[in-house]
C-alpha cells in the first residue's frame, strides 16, 4: 500500500500553505481562498475526537502553533512544515486503528517512580535521602502519560511522624488524603482508583499540616500507576456511526460506498460531491486490488480523506472575480460558528440547520449561537480565548522562587488556574458582565486559596465558593493567578502589569521596546538608593524612555501592592513602605480597584475587548473596511449590558462573519 501512503503525504504536501497559494483542486475539491486556514492544534484535537471518538491527544506529534497578535488561530501564521505531515500521518494511523477495533487495550502497570528519579521536583522545605523525600513543608511532584482512557490504580509509598496528613493531587485536584504514622524504612502503601484520560497527568503529594514546632514530617518514597483496571477493545461508537451496512450482505463495493459518503460529509464538513466519494472509493478499490481485506482498504480510504487539505484545512470559496464578497453557505457558516464558539466540527444539529437553510438567515445564525453558547462545548472559549488572552495558559509555565515565595507550590498553582477559570466561566456563559468582571470584589476561592490570602475557611469544606476575599483585591486582575503570570520569578513588575491593562484591555499598548531593553531592566536594588519603584523610576526618567513609560508604568504601580504572587504586602522588597499613587492621564489613583474603575468606565474598553473576541472568531485581526461594522457590534455589546452573549450574536451577525471578502486574508501583522 505504499501509493496509498503517500497519497496522504501528496494531499498535503499541496496544502502546505507555506507558498500562501492554495493547492491545486482535486476532484470535487471547491477552489479556496488565496490562504487556508488550517486547524490549529486545540481545533484539530477536537475535530478528531469529534469525528472519530479517539481517546488520543493526536496533536502531541504536531509542532506548536505560531502565535501572533497574541493568539494562537490566526490564520496566516498557521503554516505547515514537514513535521505537520508526519504528524497527521502518524495521527491518522492512531485514531483509525483505535477507531477500527486495531488497538489492544491492556491493563499497564507502569513502572515505579522513586522519589529520586529524574523528573520528580520538589517544592517546599525537605530532604532527599536513599529512603525517599522527607516534607517538612510543600510537597513532591512528577508526572505520568497514560496510553489509555479508563480507570486507573494510584498506589502511593508514603510515610511520616507526628500524625502527618499526606494529600494526593492529580491535575491539582486533591483526590485523596491520609494520616501517615510510618518510618522511611517502613512506609505504608495507599492506593486510590480514579477516571483518567490518556496523555499527560500532573501528581503531587502534599504534607497538608506542616508544624515546626511539633517537627511534623511527610514523605514519599514512591509511586505508581496501573491501569485502565478496566480495558475496552472492538471498534468505536463513531466505527457504529459510519459503518451502518455489512459488506456480506449489501455488497462489498455498495457499503464502501455508504461509509465513505458519511465520512466525508463529516470529516469535511459538507456534503460531497460525486466526484469526491469516487476519489475516496477510488483509494479503497486500489487496497481491494492490492489483495487487502475490505475493511483494511476502507481504513486507508478513511485515512485519504483525513489527509486531505479539506480536513486539516477550513476551505471556504473566494467571491467570484470582480466581486467584493461573497455570503457564506450555510456549511461555511455552520464551521464559522463551530470554531469560533466550540473549538472543534460542527455537530448534527448545526450540519442539520445547514442544510435546512436555516443558517442563510441572520436569525438562523442567532439562534444557533445562542444554543452552542449554552452547550458544554463552549467551555473552549475559557481554554483557547481566555487561556490566551487572559493568561490562563501562562499560569502551566510560571516558576516563581521558591526562596522568595516558598507559599508557592502546584496545589496553588491548579488554585489559581481554577479562579481565573470560574471567572471567565462567568464571563464567557454570559452570567456576568464585562464591568462586574473586572470590578467586583468578590471572587471564586477555595482552601488552598483561603489559605493563600488570609480568608477564613469552613472545615471539611472542598469545593469552591464566591465570597470578597480583601477590598483591596477586585476582580479578574486581583486574582492571584493574574499577579503570578504579570511578576518575575523574584518580585512583581509594574511595567509587565501596566502593559497587560494598556494592551490587552484598552488596545493602547505602546511600541515594542528598543534591542537595549535589558539594559533599562533594574539590577540588583540597594536599599541606599531608595525604594525599589524609586530606583525604577529614576531608570527610566529620562525622555525617550518615558514616551512609553509614562502610562504603563504608573498603571502597574497603582498595583504595587501586590506581590509577585498575588499576595498584598505592606513593604517592598528592599523593606520601604509601598507606595502606591500615581497619576494616569490626569487622574489620581492609588489602587488596583480605581485602576480597574478607570478602565472600566473608558470607552476604549467596549472598542478592545470587541476587536480582541472578533479577531479570535475570525483567524485575522480587523482591517478598515471592518471599522464600520466593529462600531456597530461594539455598540449592541454596549447598550445589552456588555454581556459575552451579546458581543458573539453581534459578531456572528455582522457582515465581515457572514461574507467572505475578496481580501480577508490580506491582512498583515
Amino acid at each position: 500500500m505504499a501509493e496509498v501512503m503517500m497519497t496522504g503525504f501528496l494531499l498535503m504536501a499541496f496544502g502546505s500553505g507555506c507558498s500562501g497559494e492554495a493547492p491545486p483542486p482535486l476532484p470535487g475539491e471547491p477552489v479556496a481562498a488565496k490562504t487556508l486556514h488550517r486547524l490549529n492544534r486545540a481545533e484539530y484535537d477536537n475535530t478528531i475526537r469529534a469525528l472519530t471518538g479517539s481517546s488520543f491527544q493526536p496533536s502531541s506529534a504536531l509542532p506548536p502553533d505560531e502565535v501572533t497578535f497574541e493568539l494562537d488561530n490566526i490564520a496566516q501564521a498557521l503554516t505547515t512544515s514537514a513535521t505537520h505531515l508526519g504528524g497527521y500521518e502518524t495521527a491518522a494511523d492512531s485514531v483509525l486503528d483505535e477507531m477500527m477495533g486495531r488497538i489492544l487495550e491492556e491493563t499497564i502497570e507502569y513502572p515505579r517512580v522513586e522519589a529520586d528519579d529524574p523528573g520528580v521536583t520538589y517544592l517546599g522545605t525537605g530532604t532527599l535521602n536513599n529512603q525517599g523525600y522527607t516534607i517538612e513543608e510543600g510537597e513532591l511532584t512528577g508526572t505520568a502519560i497514560l496510553e489509555f482512557d479508563g480507570q486507573f490504580r494510584i498506589t502511593g509509598q508514603i510515610y511520616g511522624r507526628s500524625d502527618a496528613l499526606m494529600g494526593l493531587y492529580v491535575d491539582g485536584e486533591q483526590v485523596a488524603m491520609a494520616e501517615v504514622d510510618a518510618i522511611p524504612s517502613a512506609p505504608i502503601e495507599v492506593t486510590h482508583e480514579m477516571y483518567l484520560d490518556a496523555g499527560l497527568h500532573r501528581i503531587a503529594w502534599r504534607l497538608e499540616n506542616p508544624d515546626k514546632s511539633t517537627d511534623r514530617r511527610g514523605g514519599v518514597k514512591s509511586y505508581q500507576f496501573t491501569g485502565p483496571l478496566d480495558p475496552v477493545n472492538g471498534p468505536t461508537e463513531a466505527y457504529d456511526r459510519f459503518v451502518t451496512c455489512a459488506p456480506e450482505d449489501a455488497g462489498a463495493d455498495a457499503c464502501a460506498d455508504e461509509v465513505l459518503s458519511n465520512f466525508l460529509y463529516e470529516a469535511w464538513r459538507r456534503p460531497p460531491t460525486d466526484e469526491d466519494v469516487a476519489w475516496a472509493v477510488g483509494v479503497y478499490d486500489l487496497g481491494i486490488a492490492e489483495g487487502e481485506e475490505w475493511d483494511r482498504a476502507l481504513q486507508h480510504a478513511l485515512k485519504a480523506v483525513i489527509l486531505h487539505p479539506n480536513f486539516a484545512y477550513r476551505v471556504e470559496l473566494d467571491p467570484t472575480e470582480g466581486e467584493p464578497a461573497r455570503r457564506l453557505d450555510g456549511f461555511e457558516t455552520a464551521s464559522r460558528l463551530s470554531y469560533f464558539l466550540w473549538s472543534s466540527m460542527p455537530d448534527a444539529e448545526l450540519f442539520a440547520a445547514a442544510e435546512s437553510g436555516e443558517l442563510d438567515t441572520v436569525e438562523g445564525v442567532r439562534a444557533a449561537a445562542q444554543r452552542m453558547l449554552a452547550d458544554e462545548r463552549a467551555s473552549a472559549l475559557v481554554s483557547n480565548l481566555a487561556g490566551q488572552w487572559w493568561n490562563l495558559r501562562r499560569l502551566e509555565d510560571v516558576r516563581p522562587l521558591s526562596d522568595e515565595y516558598p507559599q508557592f507550590d502546584e496545589s496553588l498553582r491548579a488554585s489559581m488556574q481554577g479562579e481565573v477559570r470560574l471567572i471567565a466561566e462567568d464571563f464567557f456563559s454570559g452570567q456576568v458582565d464585562l464591568r462586574t468582571v473586572l470590578v467586583r470584589q468578590e471572587s471564586w476561592i477555595d482552601q488552598r486559596l483561603a489559605e493563600h490570602y488570609g480568608v477564613s475557611w469552613p472545615d471539611g469544606d472542598d469545593g469552591w465558593v464566591l465570597t470578597e476575599t480583601d477590598p483591596t483585591r477586585v476582580g479578574l486582575l486581583g486574582t492571584a493567578g493574574w499577579m503570578t503570570t504579570t511578576s518575575n520569578a523574584d518580585g512583581p513588575n509594574a511595567v509587565r502589569r501596566g502593559k497587560w491593562v494598556l494592551g490587552s484591555l484598552l488596545c493602547d499598548e505602546p511600541p515594542l521596546p528598543p534591542g537595549d531593553v535589558d539594559a533599562m531592566q533594574l539590577q540588583d536594588p540597594k536599599p541606599a538608593n531608595g525604594s525599589v519603584r524609586e530606583q525604577e523610576e529614576a531608570l527610566r526618567a529620562d525622555t525617550y524612555c518615558q514616551s512609553c513609560h509614562a502610562v504603563m508604568d504608573p498603571v502597574g504601580f497603582a498595583m504595587w501592592d501586590f506581590d509577585g504572587v498575588g499576595n498584598i504586602r505592606a513593604e517592598d522588597e528592599l523593606g520601604f513602605d509601598i507606595d502606591t499613587q500615581v497619576t494616569v492621564e490626569g487622574i489620581d489613583m492609588s489602587s488596583l480597584g480605581e485602576v480597574m474603575s478607570w478602565v472600566a468606565d473608558d470607552p476604549r474598553l467596549l472598542t478592545c475587548v470587541t476587536e480582541k473576541v472578533f479577531t479570535y472568531a475570525m483567524g485575522r485581526p480587523p482591517v478598515h473596511e471592518d471599522d464600520v461594522h466593529l462600531h456597530w457590534v461594539a455598540s449592541q455589546f454596549s447598550t445589552s449590558g456588555m454581556t459575552f452573549s451579546s458581543l458573539v450574536e453581534g459578531i456572528v451577525t455582522s457582515r465581515p462573519f457572514l461574507f467572505r471578502s475578496a481580501n480577508d486574508t490580506e491582512v498583515s501583522q
